[in-house]
């Protein structure tokens, strides 16, 4: 059974890499492309799974990207609505990365506990 799980943990791990690196590739052809460009939607999706996953600190580093996105939809779009619509979701990732920050800092307490 513990193999089982392992295997597991390691399928999942692979897929939330590969999601991550192409997420990254989006971002970086984007300059060229507009249209690969990188949603604050899709890095908080991506933030929501690795913290589900106990990838903390992947999970932490989606929660800047998604916050980097937002600056630059800020920058590029002023309207009323779209400003609320940012801050709502400023305050989201923003909690989703202190909770991926706490507990990847639990965690190596425990380690470091164990150890």
């Amino acid at each position: 059974i513990l193999v089982v799980i392992l295997l597991t943990l390691q399928r999942l791990q692979s897929c939330l890499a590969l999601r991550y690196e192409g997420l990254l590739l989006r971002e970086n052809k984007s300059t060229s492309c507009q249209w690969l460009q990188v949603s604050y939607v899709e890095w908080l999706s991506f933030a929501e799974h690795c913290l589900e996953s106990g990838f903390y600190a992947i999970a932490n580093k989606a929660c800047e990207n998604a916050l980097s996105c937002l600056q630059k939809n800020d920058i590029a779009d002023s309207r009323t609505d779209q400003v609320f619509e940012n801050l709502r979701a400023t305050e989201k990732i923003n909690k989703l990365k202190n909770r991926a920050l706490l507990s990847a800092s639990s965690h190596s307490g425990m380690f470091y506990i164990l150890r």
